[in-house]
């Protein structure tokens, strides 16, 4: 009897036991945030691929809204959002003023943004770009950018713009229904209350051929939030929460004329009978460059990317559509100016960098005894960069992958901008008719 009643209090022990276990589990299940899902490590290495909790698929050729240029880099952006980290975090990712990475979002800048609103009604709400939140449980609040996709809608009244940010859902055939204007509804007007437009003034001898159709993700460092800036017509528009503050262009922020004029490759190429429109453009007019928080590897694995103390701007030189790229040469192709020492992968001092690259074999580039995965440099179409600091120090040279675009449609004339990695940031450029990233 002894025996059964040990046997049968062993057998409470167990039940009890897995019971709890159970209810372990299913608690982590419940609480725990899992990490974004995502193809690659990183938003664009070739082109942005996002794996849908379904299992499929979706690349931005699947996106009705982008046409020609959906697989063109420079058009989009993609990065971690910034965000105030929660008063409980114990994140080994989060700055010592409370920031964090938030969730890794995609934005893609709708097909000939400098035509969408000709002959348009100005009561019809027009799509501009598809974005999509990669984190399957977060959203961004300064922007009410759920998880899943979303369209960015804008329209002008006669008067001011407006934008109007509507969740898709989850599913890439939802899309399609940001392809083709909408009339403004009472309900369109009451929620575009959340967020406003601010046209950017151009400087003096700028028009809206100076304008890339091309969108970015920009940074209100006065209210610590996130906000878009996109080509609409003939205008530069900063979409943000209402009450937001856009911050200004580099070019009235520091890189005076002068200052531009004095960097290093500036003149190397002919820019041609306005050299000042040329030069002021890229260095004052958003689209053209990209600015970003740099990143470093994760602490632990299934944590995101840690905060680096930099941030980053990456600015194309502004003759970069008229490179030429012999073989051997050396060519200067963008400016990456970092607030800080920034150790990534490619390392960069704190100041403004040149970022060089060169078309050739290894001997013909003096990349010595460097080697190359498929992944890193075509074997049939050898690319390499390297990075010059202010004080002359070069990097060690590093392999290039270029993604040719020959019949794709036309890319912005001399863009440049960061290539999210959740390991570290790279760069994105155009070279020669395609899309050059520093592995």
């Amino acid at each position: 009897m002894e025996s059964n009643a040990r046997n049968s209090g062993n057998l409470k022990f167990w039940i009890v036991l897995v019971a709890l276990l159970i209810a372990l589990v299913f608690l982590w299940r419940c609480c725990h945030r899992p990490p974004p899902t995502m193809a690659t490590n990183d938003c664009q290495q070739d082109h942005l691929v996002v794996h849908l909790p379904e299992g499929d698929s979706v690349v931005g050729a699947d996106l009705p809204l982008l046409g020609p240029i959906a697989d063109l880099p420079e058009y989009h952006d993609c990065q971690r959002l910034l965000a105030q980290a929660p008063l409980a975090s114990t994140s080994l990712n989060a700055t010592a003023g409370g920031m964090e990475f938030g969730p890794l979002v995609a934005i893609w800048a709708a097909n000939r943004l400098d035509e969408v609103f000709q002959g348009t009604d100005r009561l019809m709400a027009v799509p501009v770009a598809i974005i999509y939140n990669f984190d399957p449980s977060r959203r961004y609040d300064s922007l009410d950018i759920e998880p899943g996709f979303s369209c960015l809608y804008l329209w002008n009244d006669g008067r001011l713009w407006h934008a109007q940010i509507q969740w898709i859902g989850k599913d890439a055939r939802q899309s399609a229904e940001c392809q083709a204007a909408k009339p403004v509804n009472n309900d369109m007007v009451a929620l575009s209350q959340k967020l406003h437009v601010e046209p950017a003034a151009l400087l003096d001898g700028l028009t809206a051929a100076d304008i890339p159709s091309v969108v970015r993700w920009d940074w209100d460092a006065r209210n610590e939030q996130q906000y878009i800036d996109i080509r609409c017509g003939d205008q530069w528009c900063q979409v943000g929460r209402a009450g937001f503050a856009p911050a200004k262009s580099a070019f009235n922020n520091g890189m005076t004329l002068a200052k531009i004029m004095a960097l290093p490759d500036i003149n190397d190429r002919a820019i041609g009978p306005d050299p000042e429109r040329v030069i002021k453009r890229v260095f004052a007019v958003k689209g053209w460059y990209d600015e970003q928080r740099m990143d470093l590897p994760p602490a632990a694995a299934n944590e995101a990317p840690r905060m680096a103390a930099a941030a980053g701007i990456a600015f194309p030189h502004p003759t970069l559509d008229r490179a030429t790229f012999e073989a051997g040469a050396w060519t200067t192709v963008a400016y990456l100016s970092l607030s800080a020492n920034y150790d990534g992968a490619v390392r960069l001092r704190q100041g403004i960098s040149r970022l060089q690259m060169c078309h050739g074999d290894a001997e013909q580039c003096q990349a010595g005894g460097k080697s190359c995965s498929e992944k890193e440099q075509d074997s049939h179409d050898r690319w390499w960069g390297r990075t010059i600091s202010e004080t002359g120090d070069t990097s060690a040279v590093g392999c290039v992958r270029r993604r040719g675009h020959e019949g794709s449609g036309a890319i912005p004339a001399a863009a440049a901008r960061w290539n999210w990695s959740e390991l570290d940031a790279r760069t994105w450029v155009q070279c020669t008719g395609g899309c050059c990233v520093l592995s």
